[in-house]
């Protein structure tokens, strides 16, 4: 709040001051006061046009409104001003596939892998977008990508992870069974220290799609 009454005091002497919009813009957004949030990151925008944190800014607001789509135009433009933000990648692929474009969504999540290969949230976020469209060997694929560049080629395959192989013929049943393998088998991994905590949030990624399973 110290902060918030400290930028409002910046804008009161200045109030064509872009970077006190941004600040408190994002403050706001920090304390949960989305639809104030929005309106001073609007108008940082509107005074600086090139301001790639405030568009950042602007495009989480945004999502939390449910407004992906315009989401996705803010995020659009701080790639557009700098392609090397990681988190501008995941940040749009998200907001795609909340607007309904798993395509453009794909695009991004493996942008953000190529330009640092580690990230969890990228590899997760585009394993569960290719398990939803049940495309499950591509998320294999990704799952095995990360595990190899986190903890070597060898370390994949002396594990018992598994997915299911794209079958078009594929019970949903047999789907279902290969899915909850999977979840308990990186949760199993996790309780033997034998994996990050962040991979914590692939089992949920699993646990996700199988909610959506049709009984």
């Amino acid at each position: 709040e110290a902060a918030a009454v400290a930028f409002a005091g910046a804008l009161a002497l200045d109030p064509g001051f872009a970077d006190a919009h941004s600040n408190l813009g994002a403050t706001l957004l920090a304390l949960g006061r989305v639809d104030d949030a929005v309106e001073h990151l609007e108008s940082a925008v509107r005074i600086n046009p090139n301001f790639p944190e405030a568009y950042m800014n602007l495009g989480n607001a945004m999502k939390d409104q449910g407004r992906y789509e315009e989401a996705a135009r803010c995020f659009a433009k701080v790639v557009a001003l700098n392609p090397d933000i990681v988190e501008a990648h995941v940040n749009l692929g998200n907001a795609l596939k909340g607007s309904g474009d798993p395509d453009g969504a794909q695009l991004h999540y493996e942008q953000a892998i190529r330009l640092r290969p580690q990230l969890r949230e990228a590899h997760t976020n585009l394993a569960l977008l290719h398990a939803e469209q049940d495309r499950f060997d591509q998320a294999r694929d990704v799952f095995q990508g990360l595990f190899e560049v986190t903890y070597g080629n060898e370390y994949w395959h002396s594990t018992t992870f598994t997915l299911p192989q794209a079958s078009e013929s594929a019970p949903i049943e047999t789907t279902r069974f290969a899915l909850i393998d999977s979840a308990e088998h990186i949760e199993h991994l996790l309780g033997q220290g034998k994996l990050d905590a962040s991979f914590a949030q692939m089992a949920g990624a699993y646990r996700s799609v199988i909610e959506e399973l049709p009984e």
